[in-house]
């Protein structure tokens, strides 16, 4: 089961090569562990992590939350209000180099038993969206779209790149079931 999951990943990445000049990390709990989890609301986390210096950040991150609700909807999942809502999602602006494992959420990342946990650095521009248990707070998906946001670009400009960007990365996460 972990091979066919590496392999479909790694054919995703493939066919998004060819589409999208963005580069994502994605990681996702187990196979199932979205299952019955059809219902999504924005969490109060959405932000830029590590202060720094992206300007117009509410509207870069904005675009991003915009971008992917209609992706969710697309794949099937149901925006509620908060207190109805089976997962919560969050986004993250990075504005400094920051490590995976200081993004807030709590990521119940598998790994083979005995091994290192895979030392990731998120570069300024990343932008992350975490895809939470509302009820438990864990994060069942994560996926960032690697240095999208360039701030040295006009925002019109910006909100094309970002906008195949979120596509490219929400056909990685599992539709509705």
């Amino acid at each position: 089961m972990k091979s066919l999951l590496g392999l479909i990943a790694a054919v995703s990445g493939l066919a998004l090569a060819g589409c999208s000049t963005a580069n994502y990390s994605v990681q996702q709990t187990k196979a199932d562990s979205l299952a019955g989890l059809t219902s999504f609301a924005w969490g109060d986390k959405t932000k830029s992590q590590t202060g720094g210096d992206i300007s117009n950040r509410p509207l870069y991150l904005a675009q991003v939350r915009k971008d992917v609700e209609s992706e969710m909807i697309g794949k099937g999942y149901a925006r509620v209000p908060e207190r109805d809502a089976k997962l919560t999602l969050e986004t993250t602006l990075v504005s400094q180099p920051i490590a995976a494992e200081q993004v807030d959420g709590i990521f119940e990342s598998k790994r083979d038993a005995g091994s290192a946990p895979k030392a990731e650095v998120f570069e300024p521009g990343t932008v992350i969206v975490n895809v939470e248990n509302a009820r438990t707070q864990k994060v069942l998906w994560r996926g960032a779209m690697i240095k999208v946001v360039d701030r040295t670009q006009p925002l019109a400009a910006q909100k094309v790149v970002i906008k195949k960007a979120v596509i490219g990365l929400m056909q990685q996460m599992p539709s509705a079931q």
